[in-house]
């Protein structure tokens, strides 16, 4: 049968336009997928740009807190103007409460104290701003971008300081950022005599970009608390403390110099002309300061130092790295003159158990004769002896140890695990009636005087003992350490010299190597041992032909008086390997090219921080010592 021409021709044209039409949905469906596609990506491009933006929001937020941290480094006080009362308003303006808000916590001096809440910042505070500013210099500014005394009020305000900007785009494309950046005040707190916190943190860090078709959002959180310190620095932060420097007039009165071969890892100050010499010269991994020049030019005798060192704007220029490996942080600079102590009535009344009195300028007064009476139940003048306690209670202890008279002193440990500390007082030296102090485990003391009973005491030591007298200091004279973990000793006398007679080490040994034998190396310890004589000097006295370690900060305030050695003839190579510092008026030559002794100083890393020996003496100054870490915290995208 033959197929019909109509049909044929049907089904062609049929299928033809089937055709055409299944080609029109592929090219629909194509062109809809490119559509697409170029939607996906441009939106996943828009993305990725506001996730940059909104990093380079908390990029911005960091830079701020970087300056913010680099200003801090800057704040000072007033040292004419700041009193008690002016750091009360302080106190007050940062927390936003009222003065009589602010409580004055009265804390033992020199001790370790639990830290004593001042004031709490009200959480609707606006003056912490202001307070802040007011500790900033306006010369720390310059050269900081955007920054003014008001931007502190921003960063400590609700709103905090915003960040702003439209970085890339233009039009609807445009991406803004949005965002703040915040400092929150938490409080103020006391922690040692004239020792104040300010404690604050960062709030959440925001940043957002977006323009109309997305937008990202970025929080940063912290958890850190930041402080700024106020303090009067006790003069153990010093390594190396000269008010004089030039010998004295017995010694040949020839100029003090800092030379090569010695190095100082903490602060050097003089408040006479600094003395430098040799070639290649001497080492300050620390700062180091003189009061003899001016700002920005301070005096420096170069003896012998090589041309890229003898001279201000080289050493400034960077030119100088063997002598200042730390560049300008350790540059010399010429800061007022720092007043040493001129008295231990602050020590006086340690040993009392009494607290510290001041008259209007902050200078210790001296216990009366009432005070002395009242502390210890006996008349004035009191009789040579030993005194811990009142007469009508010989077992409770007023405070600290109180001897009149000269003495000898002697430091040990138990053998027992953990050491326990000993102190061992004779009067008269040599062949006297021996007091003994023996700490127990329990941090309770005992004592025995001569061969007489052993007495358990009450009452807390406070790890002051002051001698009315010369004091000849002796360690146990074996490798055992001398003071240990648990002890915080100061030694301070008056009407006479310290004289050091053999080795005096830690149990704990604060720095990590080249420790005495006996020492355990730990960078936390606490134990720690403090020498002050105001009216003497400090001397060594130990056995002929021995090195000796000490272990301690030595403080000689008196005029021409200072840190040295008994003798000074004969011909000895032996040494002072001395881990702590040095405070004195004068120089009382401990390095000699006759029977004196080799220096070999460390410096305890410990009291750059503050640490210091109980009622160790205070400067006469207020600083402001920033904690720098800044930490933005942990970013996490907003939802």
């Amino acid at each position: 049968m033959k197929t019909s021409r109509k049909t044929a021709g049907a089904t062609l044209v049929l299928t033809v336009l089937v055709v055409m039409l299944l080609l029109a949905a592929v090219v629909v469906v194509t062109a809809q997928l490119a559509i697409s596609a170029r939607r996906s990506s441009a939106d996943q491009d828009a993305t990725i740009q506001a996730q940059y933006v909104a990093e380079s929001g908390v990029a911005r937020a960091q830079a701020r807190l970087g300056q913010a941290r680099t200003l801090f480094t800057q704040g000072t006080l007033d040292q004419a103007t700041t009193t008690i009362t002016s750091l009360t308003s302080l106190f007050a303006n940062f927390c936003g409460v009222s003065l009589s808000a602010v409580n004055d916590l009265t804390l033992t001096p020199g001790t370790i104290a639990t830290p004593g809440l001042l004031c709490t910042a009200a959480a609707t505070a606006t003056s912490s701003g202001a307070a802040v500013a007011s500790l900033i210099p306006s010369a720390a500014y310059t050269g900081v971008s955007g920054w003014s005394a008001s931007t502190w009020t921003d960063l400590f305000s609700p709103a905090g300081s915003v960040i702003s900007g439209t970085p890339s785009g233009s039009g609807t494309n445009s991406l803004g950022i949005t965002g703040k950046v915040a400092l929150k005040a938490l409080n103020v707190q006391k922690t040692g005599i004239d020792t104040y916190l300010l404690n604050m943190s960062v709030a959440d860090v925001t940043s957002s970009a977006a323009n109309a078709n997305t937008k990202r959002s970025l929080i940063s959180s912290s958890s850190g608390i930041f402080s700024l310190k106020i303090a009067r620095p006790p003069f153990s932060t010093f390594a190396q403390f000269r008010n004089q420097t030039t010998a004295t007039a017995a010694n040949g009165g020839y100029n003090l110099y800092f030379g090569s071969g010695e190095s100082f890892n903490g602060p050097v100050h003089t408040n006479s002309q600094l003395r430098v010499s040799g070639s290649p010269g001497p080492i300050f991994y620390g700062e180091v300061s003189t009061s003899a020049g001016s700002t920005g030019n301070p005096s420096i005798d170069f003896s012998g130092i090589p041309g890229n060192c003898n001279s201000n704007s080289n050493i400034q220029a960077g030119s100088c790295p063997q002598m200042y490996p730390n560049g300008a942080a350790t540059y010399p600079t010429y800061v007022p003159s720092i007043a040493l102590p001129t008295n231990n009535n602050s020590q006086f009344r340690a040993a009392l158990g009494q607290a510290q009195v001041v008259n209007s300028t902050g200078l210790p007064i001296a216990p009366t004769a009432a005070d002395v009476t009242l502390a210890l139940g006996v008349a004035v003048p009191v009789s040579t002896g030993v005194y811990y306690s009142k007469t009508s209670s010989p077992t409770v202890m007023t405070g600290g140890v109180y001897v009149k008279g000269d003495a000898d002193v002697k430091l040990s440990t138990t053998g027992n695990t953990p050491l326990q500390q000993v102190i061992e007082i004779t009067q008269p030296p040599g062949t006297g009636i021996t007091t003994r102090f023996q700490q127990n485990t329990n941090g309770s003391w005992t004592v025995q005087v001569g061969a007489g009973p052993v007495n358990s005491l009450s009452g807390n030591f406070n790890g002051m003992l002051y001698v009315d007298g010369n004091v000849n200091m002796y360690g146990g004279g074996t490798t055992a350490p001398d003071v240990a973990s648990n002890s915080a000793l100061t030694i301070s006398n008056t009407g006479g010299d310290i004289k050091l007679k053999n080795s005096i080490t830690y149990a704990e040994c604060p720095i990590s190597s080249n420790c005495p034998a006996g020492s355990t190396s730990n960078p936390n310890a606490t134990n720690v041992l403090g020498f002050y004589s105001d009216t003497g000097s400090v001397l060594l006295d130990g056995p002929l032909n021995t090195d000796m370690y000490v272990n301690a900060t030595i403080l000689a305030s008196a005029s021409g008086k200072g840190f040295g050695s008994v003798r000074n003839s004969g011909t000895n190579a032996r040494k002072i390997h001395l881990i702590g510092g040095v405070i004195e008026d004068q120089s009382q030559t401990v390095s000699s090219n006759g029977d004196g002794y080799k220096r070999d100083y460390v410096y305890d890393p410990r009291f750059k921080s503050g640490y210091s020996p109980p009622y160790f003496p205070l400067q006469q100054r207020w600083v402001v010592l920033p904690d720098t870490r800044f930490d933005i915290g942990t970013l996490r995208q907003s939802q």
